[in-house]
C-alpha cells in the first residue's frame, strides 16, 4: 500500500485542495451518513495554455470542461 494522507475535517469543515494530486475517497466506516458538496473552478487562461497540475491518480482519458459555467452569463 502507497503511503496515504487523509485529512478529517470537524462537522462543516472545508478542505480547499488541486484535483490532480489529492482527489481519493475511503469507505465509510462511521455507521452515519456522509455528505460532500463539491465545487469546481478553472482558470481559463490555464485551460487556453494548457497548464495544469500533473494528474498521478487518475487514467482518466476524457474532460469535465463541459461542465463548466462562465459565471456572467453562464455559456
Amino acid at each position: 500500500m502507497e503511503n496515504q494522507i487523509r485529512v478529517i475535517t470537524n462537522t462543516g469543515g472545508i478542505i480547499l485542495f488541486s484535483e490532480a494530486p489529492l482527489h481519493s475517497t475511503v469507505p465509510n466506516t462511521s455507521r452515519v451518513t456522509r455528505f460532500s458538496s463539491d465545487f469546481r473552478t478553472a482558470h481559463i487562461g490555464a485551460l487556453q495554455d494548457r497548464r495544469s497540475a500533473p494528474n498521478v491518480n487518475s487514467a482518466s482519458m476524457g474532460t469535465n470542461r463541459r461542465d463548466f459555467l462562465r459565471a456572467t452569463d453562464l455559456s
